[in-house]
């Protein structure tokens, strides 16, 4: 797990930094000779880094989930409801506003001479000092979704923060950060407020900035192909574990392990941008079960050596090689259901069985022993994309974790 290092983040005067540090290793659940494809599909050219395109319409639903092994009690309370959008706003756009409702979105500015200085401190990060000028954008959503804010372009010397708010007052402030924020919105109009921060010395940190908006709704996932309404928890789930600070990224892997693994089931998309970085098949975990005979997963499990596969939301962790090629660890959010991941060697991990070469040659994408393993052409890729903090959700019709996680509970925000 990445450790917090000194500096400023969303709001509790930390910011997470991802070091690339690599290893090489032996580990008992999903690496060591036994677990490599039996008939192995020949050598192909490498892929492009080029997203990926969404193949076919997503299957039906399987009807029933198999047990699951030991269950924890039941977590604890969702998250409260997040205010909504202002329920006033100004019929048109106010002077000295920018104005938009169309996504993706970008802009460039500066906070340099602006002529806001209207607002000192949010409630996000009352301790904040935000005192320097601002520039305000008025956004309006015409659905639900994930929406995604993020500064980029400042130069060495600036610091500006964006504050999400749902009504034009530092109180009603739902996220902030130094370069991100993010919570899953109703329709309506909401505000955007790139504000200067002031250090220590009384000096205010203006200067020139982009803001970039995406707005990742569950709609415009299924168009990828994912099931709605596995795209809407997913998303919520990402919005409950972005509140709680679980991370700071937003490159998010949604993985439907209902569907047939002849099928591409894994969507890695960059919710800064709404763009599909890649669509993949990707391996469960095959028990004890005989590989051609599990082409959807037999279980579920948080049990060392069973050979199946979690389900829910799982964060990555440090990259390393191991038996298989660059690979990354991962820690599982959720008690009772994938906390044991990292006690089990559940990794993330190159796989030749996962090549379309290899389902098109055998109709199913070679079970591992619990791991996700993805092609091995790509898997450098993916890491350097997740490794060290970004989120992985694994989806099936598992009733005790559909009942029982506070990521799908929660309303998310």
């Amino acid at each position: 797990m990445v450790e917090p290092v000194a500096g400023r983040s969303r709001g509790f005067g930390v910011r997470r930094v991802v070091v690339a540090a690599f290893w090489v290793v032996a580990l008992a659940g999903c690496e060591g000779g036994s677990d490599a494809p039996d008939d192995p599909a020949p050598a192909a050219p490498a892929w492009s880094a080029a997203p990926a395109s969404p193949t076919g319409a997503v299957t039906a639903r399987q009807p029933a989930a198999p047990a699951v092994v030991a269950r924890a009690p039941a977590p604890s309370a969702p998250d409260p409801e997040p205010p909504g959008p202002d329920p006033d706003p100004p019929p048109a756009c106010p002077a000295g506003v920018v104005c938009f409702d169309t996504f993706p979105f970008a802009h460039t500015a500066t906070t340099a001479g602006a002529p806001t200085d209207a607002f000192d401190a949010y409630a996000c990060a009352p301790d904040t000092d935000e005192s320097g000028p601002e520039v305000v954008y008025r956004l309006e959503v015409a659905e639900a979704g994930l929406l995604a804010l993020q500064l980029v372009d400042l130069p060495a010397g600036v610091d500006v923060d964006v504050h999400l708010l749902s009504a034009l007052d530092p109180a009603a402030c739902l996220d902030r950060g130094h370069w991100r924020a993010a919570a899953w919105v109703q329709p309506g109009v909401y505000w955007v407020v790139a504000d200067t921060w002031v250090d220590d010395a009384g000096v205010a940190l203006a200067g020139d900035f982009t803001l970039t908006a995406a707005l990742t709704t569950p709609a415009a996932l299924a168009d990828l192909g994912l099931d709605p309404a596995v795209a809407e928890q997913g998303l919520r789930a990402f919005a409950t574990a972005w509140t709680r600070e679980e991370t700071d990224r937003l490159v998010y892997a949604l993985t439907d392990f209902s569907l047939h693994s002849a099928q591409r089931r894994q969507w890695i998309v960059d919710l800064a941008t709404g763009d599909l970085l890649w669509h993949l098949h990707v391996a469960h975990g095959r028990g004890f079960e005989d590989a051609a005979t599990v082409p959807l997963p037999p279980g579920f499990s948080n049990v060392p050596e069973t050979h199946l596969s979690s389900v829910g939301l799982l964060r990555t962790a440090e990259p390393y090689v191991g038996d298989y090629g660059v690979s990354f660890r991962l820690d599982g959010l959720e008690p009772g259901f994938n906390d044991n991941v990292r006690r089990r060697d559940i990794v993330m991990h190159p796989w030749e069985g996962s090549r379309p070469e290899y389902v098109a040659e055998h109709g199913y994408t070679q079970p591992t022993w619990g791991c996700p393993g993805i092609d091995d052409r790509v898997a450098a890729e993916v890491v350097e994309r997740l490794a060290g903090g970004a989120l992985m959700f694994f989806w099936y019709p598992d009733h005790d974790w559909l009942a029982g996680s506070t990521y799908l509970s929660s309303p998310g925000r």
